[in-house]
C-alpha cells in the first residue's frame, strides 16, 4: 500500500487548487445576499427563486442556512432582509481598510470643511459605493449612509472615478445605447453628453454633482490616485445649493482637491510619484 507523504498531499492540493474552482451552494448563496442587498424592501421566497433561477426547495434551503448564521433575517410573514451579521462583517472590514481610517483621520485634520458632510466612495460598475461617510453639522438633500448606492452618472464622486477610465469601459460599463438612470431633471441621462463631461472632469481634476442626485444639494468631488489615469476612490462635500454664492464654491473646491490630494500621497505617495515620474 503506498502511503502520501506531507510533501505529497501538498503537491496534490497544490495541483488542485492551481485551478480555479467554486462551489456552487457558496455562489448561490453571495446571489441571494446580493438580490436582497439590492432591493429596496424584504423578498419574497418565490422572488429570490425567480431572480435566480433556481428551484423553490434550493433557494428555502439556501434561505434557511443564511438565517440561521444571521446574515438574513425572516419576518413574521416569510419576507427576507439582510441580518445583523452583514453590517458585522462591513464594519470589521473597514476596520481594516487604510483608506477609510485614512480619510477619517485627513477629515479631523483639516479645517475649512469641518461641519460639512464629506463622502468617500469606490466604484461598483455603473454605481458608486460609499464606504464611509462623515456628517457634518450643517444640513443637506441626502441622507448618506454606509454601504449606500447610487449611479455613477449622477454623482460627483462617480464622474470623478468614472474620468479615470477609458471611454470604452465607461461605455460597456452603462451599456450600449442603454439610456443613463437619473435622479433629478438635472441628472445626465445619455452617454455621450456623460463623456464629454467626464472630459471636463478628467482635464480639470474635479467633478461636479449640480442637482443631480437631490434637487437644491451641490456636491463638488475629486479623485483619490494610486498612480496617473488609476483612480482607486474619491471624495465629495455635499452642500444645499442656495447656501454657497460662486466665492464659497470656489474655496470648497480648492479644499475637496486638497484632501483628496493629501489622501492620495498619504497612501500612494512613493509609487505615485515613481508613476508619474516626479
Amino acid at each position: 500500500m503506498s502511503r502520501t507523504t506531507g510533501v505529497d498531499a501538498e503537491h496534490e492540493v497544490a495541483a488542485t487548487t492551481s485551478r480555479p474552482r467554486t462551489v456552487p451552494s457558496i455562489a448561490r448563496a453571495v446571489r441571494v445576499l446580493e438580490e436582497v442587498a439590492a432591493a429596496d424592501r424584504a423578498l419574497s421566497l418565490s422572488t429570490l427563486s425567480r431572480a435566480l433561477g433556481i428551484p423553490k426547495s434550493t433557494a428555502y434551503a439556501v434561505c434557511n442556512t443564511l438565517v440561521e448564521t444571521n446574515m438574513l433575517e425572516r419576518t413574521d410573514a416569510g419576507l427576507y432582509r439582510l441580518g445583523h451579521r452583514v453590517v458585522t462583517l462591513s464594519r470589521g472590514y473597514l476596520r481594516h481598510t487604510h483608506l477609510v481610517q485614512e480619510f477619517r483621520r485627513i477629515c479631523a485634520e483639516r479645517r475649512m470643511l469641518r461641519g460639512e458632510t464629506i463622502v468617500l466612495s469606490v466604484l461598483d460598475g455603473a454605481d458608486v459605493t460609499y464606504i464611509a461617510v462623515e456628517k457634518g453639522d450643517r444640513l443637506v438633500g441626502i441622507q448618506y449612509d454606509v454601504g449606500m448606492t447610487m449611479p455613477a452618472n449622477c454623482s460627483a464622486t462617480g464622474k470623478s472615478l468614472l474620468a479615470a477610465l477609458p471611454e470604452d469601459e465607461v461605455r460597456r460599463r452603462h451599456g450600449a445605447g442603454a439610456p443613463l438612470r437619473s435622479l433629478t431633471d438635472h441628472s445626465i441621462n445619455d452617454l455621450d453628453t456623460l463623456l464629454e463631461e467626464l472630459r471636463i472632469v478628467g482635464g480639470r481634476g474635479w467633478a461636479i454633482d449640480d442637482e443631480e442626485t437631490t434637487d437644491g444639494m451641490i456636491c463638488v468631488g475629486a479623485p483619490i490616485m494610486r498612480a496617473p489615469m488609476d483612480c482607486v476612490a474619491a471624495i465629495a462635500a455635499s452642500f444645499v445649493k442656495a447656501t454657497v454664492d460662486s466665492s464659497r464654491l470656489e474655496e470648497i473646491t480648492s479644499e475637496t482637491r486638497g484632501l483628496a490630494a493629501t489622501l492620495s500621497e498619504r497612501l500612494f505617495g512613493p509609487a505615485l510619484r515613481e508613476r508619474s515620474g516626479s
